[in-house]
């Protein structure tokens, strides 16, 4: 979600400045989508956590350009699209 300051206590060591270890955390029961795709039963599943900017929210981004350039990346191939906020 855009919560990005729970997501990178939880999913990165901030004071090391590691890789993501998203995959271990997580383990194998789920996939993590961010700005990505993946296949589920033949399903093109596209997920992104950025929504209009709401206060200092983490993956807000501004209304208008901004925005229509992140949807923009959204492959035509997606059948399920998953986003916090409407694209």
């Amino acid at each position: 979600a855009n919560f990005d300051e729970l997501k990178e206590s939880f999913f990165f060591d901030v004071e090391k400045n590691q890789v993501p270890v998203l995959k271990k955390r997580l383990g194998e029961v789920c996939t993590y989508l961010e700005d990505s795709s993946t296949v589920v039963e033949g399903y093109h599943i596209y997920g992104s956590p950025w929504s209009p900017r709401f206060y200092d929210w983490g993956f807000n981004a501004d209304r208008g350009e901004e925005l229509a350039g992140i949807w923009a990346k959204i492959p035509t191939e997606s059948d399920i699209v998953i986003t916090h906020g409407p694209p």
